[in-house]
């Protein structure tokens, strides 16, 4: 028998152990479920407002299309969509973690920084919300200005490992030192500077060589080298310069070239040494200690300049006989010669020696100027030796001349003397 209740109203009620098999419940408080299970399989809950899940546990839950947004109250929110995750600030994208796909097949997981956004792995802290990175790629970084930062802990050196199999490893050392098997900088065609660990430096490019140091807003340029030019100074006084004519200039106190000796302490054949005394000078142990029999033949004019004196035919144009030598040539025989010290060892405060000789301004007074050797200003420096021979020579014949005249005479006068003693 059943009865029929059309409207029923029940204050408080208790269903001790029942089973309602089919009811419509106008509201019920989700606060008045206190315990037991719902079958997800039995229950179907449509238009459900996640808001007011407020607390508990979700387990083994299957979301299935559409999205899933995360916000709060700030600007910034996480949106999971079709297999990515994406990052936002309001609502510009700043990075993304997504699938990397080949033909369609998914191959790898790729995460991706947004133009202008700072990507970085940073190290947990427990206490410091703001942690420290250990890598990171700055938000001017693009693919035609790549940069990477890294940064090490403590003493803790930073190695990037490329490809161990040709042990391609850059390693940053604690210690502000980069160490690598190899390094190569220019492009993917040709090297400006390479290094690697054969004991080999190659560079190339417009300098070549180039350092610079910053000292009080002064540049200096300790090294410069280019193809065309190559400068070395200490300070803004270039010490040595090498042009592109192949001109070079050396500002030093003293410069040896040598084999391995020293030809000013030790006085060995070393080589030649530029320096100074108490003025500039060259010298050569090595030359001084070469000995040859033939005749000195070196010459330095009056702007430096050294070289060899010459006397063939061969060198030599529009010969002609020096009449004004031999008309002025008996003037050698009103010149004395002298004796005299040398200003310049006094200066230095050596033992000076007495040298002789002829003073070559007594020969420009005389008018024989073909044996004075003038300076730039036309001062009289020096005196050619070895052609005072020219006006000796002339003299000579001269008196060659006389004497066989005069033998001729005497020759005469014994044959007259012959003739009377013989009548």
């Amino acid at each position: 028998m059943c009865t029929s209740i059309a409207n029923l109203a029940v204050s408080t009620a208790q269903i001790a152990d029942a089973a309602i098999t089919d009811a419509k419940i106008g509201s019920l408080s989700a606060t008045k479920i206190t315990t037991g299970t719902l079958n997800a399989a039995n229950v179907n809950i449509i238009n459900l407002n996640a808001n007011s899940i407020v607390s508990g546990t979700l387990n083994a839950i299957d979301l299935t299309g559409g999205k899933i947004t995360q916000s709060d109250s700030g600007e910034y929110s996480m949106e999971l969509l079709k297999g990515s995750i994406y990052f936002r600030r309001s609502t510009n994208e700043l990075a993304r973690i997504q699938p990397i796909y080949i033909s369609k097949e998914p191959v790898g997981l790729a995460i991706v920084q947004m133009p202008g956004e700072v990507f970085s792995i940073n190290t947990g802290s427990a206490t410091d919300t703001t942690s420290m990175p250990i890598f990171q790629i700055p938000d001017t970084s693009s693919r035609t200005n790549m940069e990477w930062k890294m940064y090490g802990l403590g003493n803790v050196d930073a190695i990037v490992n490329f490809n161990n199999t040709v042990n391609a490893k850059l390693r940053f050392v604690s210690t502000n030192t980069v160490e690598a098997k190899r390094i190569v900088t220019g492009n993917k065609d040709s090297y400006v500077m390479q290094m690697d660990g054969n004991n080999y430096l190659s560079i190339e490019g417009e300098y070549g060589v180039r350092i610079k140091h910053n000292q009080s807003g002064t540049l200096y340029t300790p090294i410069e080298a280019r193809y065309n030019n190559t400068k070395i100074a200490t300070t803004t006084t270039i010490n040595l310069n090498v042009t592109s004519g192949a001109n070079m200039t050396l500002k030093t106190d003293r410069l040896e070239l040598n084999n391995g000796g020293d030809s000013y302490y030790s006085n060995a054949p070393a080589g030649v040494t530029l320096g100074m005394d108490s003025t500039p000078r060259i010298w050569s142990m090595a030359i001084y200690n070469r000995t040859y029999s033939s005749a000195s033949n070196m010459f330095i004019t009056s702007a430096g300049t050294i070289g060899r004196s010459t006397s063939a035919r061969k060198y030599k144009e529009d010969i002609q006989v020096a009449e004004e030598v031999i008309s002025k040539a008996k003037r050698l025989l009103s010149i004395l010669p002298s004796s005299w010290y040398d200003k310049a060892e006094i200066a230095r405060g050596g033992k000076a020696q007495r040298y002789y000789g002829f003073v070559a301004d007594d020969f420009d007074l005389k008018g024989l100027k073909e044996v004075v050797l003038y300076g730039s200003s036309g001062q009289v420096e020096g005196l050619a030796y070895d052609r005072l021979t020219m006006y000796q020579n002339v003299i000579l014949s001269d008196h060659e001349q006389e004497i066989q005249s005069l033998k001729n005479e005497v020759d005469q006068l014994k044959n007259k003397v012959r003739e009377l003693e013989a009548a």
